[in-house]
């Protein structure tokens, strides 16, 4: 019954990978592609199994204490599950067929003494590689180890004496991929039991539980949105605000309920370069604050009856009434029309006894490059 079920999942795998070269001839639009990666991916939510989580290393946690590696050595889909990991943390990828003459797994692990925390992806071929376990047990030893199978139906005896956590996937493609790395950190639950005994230790029935803590990525299809909408609109609302050079480039993504459904960058960092911008792009929020905070906030209070929008500064603020703030309306103030200087430049008139360019314990902060303030 098992090797019935296993198979049904290759072969929507299979039908997966000839979705995705037939595309490059008929070019799908993005609803059918959404469509397509859903169907594959149900079978994958249904097979997908975590194993050995006693010590509730997954999801992981403290991503700030972190230092991740990821290590594969014939996994034919390590992109998609390394992207999917840097998503959420900033892993470092190792390609165990390097460490090979010259190199050896021992060097390995030496490259990876300063990570706290290791993820080897393996295949069913993988699992032959008779060095593959002696690396696995030191790494056990002196690591968090997770272990993410892809494409097998049984694992070596050796690994039930492991105490890591093992990802289990009856299927290899690229959808599993996405799946297990999301898994590993929370995008999505996990709730699946073996449906056969994959070893001694791993018996049918075994899973465990876990909830879903962050984020998923996902096709918007899966928010109830079609693509074929979602993503054409984006494009050509962003290429606008870059040819009427309101923006010189953006990085836009869209999240509902739990699910970051669209993540894209477009254009450059600045007008004068060709520094592309990239999802993984940190951006200085500033003004964003302004609408993704003040701007509803207000809103709320005018839904409230609270607060109108034609009312000035001086009838709320008693600050303001005497000053050249007094007559501004709210709704100048949201509409960025109150005739405000945009930056007012106040370091430059510090006088020279307050600041110093170089760091100390009494000009401990930094306002700018060689810029620090007195500590009083």
């Amino acid at each position: 019954m098992y090797i019935k079920s296993v198979k049904k999942y290759c072969v929507l795998g299979f039908l997966w990978g000839i979705f995705a070269l037939s595309a490059c001839a008929q070019t799908p639009n993005p609803h059918q592609l959404s469509q397509s990666f859903l169907a594959a991916k149900r079978s994958i939510e249904s097979s997908t199994v975590l194993l050995n989580n006693t010590n509730q290393l997954v999801p992981i946690k403290n991503l700030d204490q972190q230092k991740i590696a990821s290590i594969h050595f014939g996994f034919e889909h390590t992109l998609v599950f390394d992207s999917l990991l840097n998503k959420y943390a900033k892993v470092q990828s190792f390609e165990g067929g390097y460490y090979t003459g010259s190199k050896t797994l021992d060097d390995l692990m030496f490259d990876l003494k300063f990570y706290t925390t290791v993820i080897v992806q393996l295949n069913n071929q993988d699992l032959q590689n008779p060095a593959l376990m002696p690396f696995l047990s030191m790494l056990d030893q002196r690591k968090n180890l997770i272990v993410s199978c892809f494409g097998a139906t049984q694992l070596q005896p050796e690994f039930d004496v492991l105490k890591g956590v093992l990802v289990w996937s009856p299927v290899n493609s690229p959808v599993a991929a996405d799946y297990a790395a999301q898994m590993i950190f929370g995008g999505v639950a996990a709730n699946q039991k073996l449906r056969a005994s994959i070893s001694k230790k791993y018996q049918s029935g075994d899973g465990a539980v876990t909830l879903q803590t962050r984020l998923a990525y996902a096709v918007p299809e899966e928010a109830g949105i079609n693509a074929d909408n979602l993503n054409p609109a984006i494009d050509a609302i962003v290429a606008e605000a870059i040819r009427a050079k309101a923006t010189p480039g953006a990085v836009v993504l869209v999240a509902r309920n739990g699910k970051v459904i669209f993540n894209k960058a477009y254009g450059n960092h600045t007008y004068n370069d060709t520094l592309k911008d990239k999802i993984t792009d940190i951006f200085d929020l500033a003004s964003v604050t302004k609408v993704a905070a003040t701007t509803m906030d207000v809103m709320k209070l005018y839904d409230q009856g609270k607060l109108n929008l034609d009312s000035t500064a001086g009838s709320y603020l008693a600050l303001a009434r005497n000053t050249n703030k007094n007559d501004i309306t709210m709704r100048e103030f949201l509409t960025h029309q109150s005739g405000m200087v945009p930056d007012v430049i106040t370091w430059e008139k510090l006088k020279a006894e307050n600041r110093s360019t170089d760091s100390s314990a009494l000009f401990p902060t930094k306002v700018a490059e060689r810029f620090y303030l007195k500590k009083d």
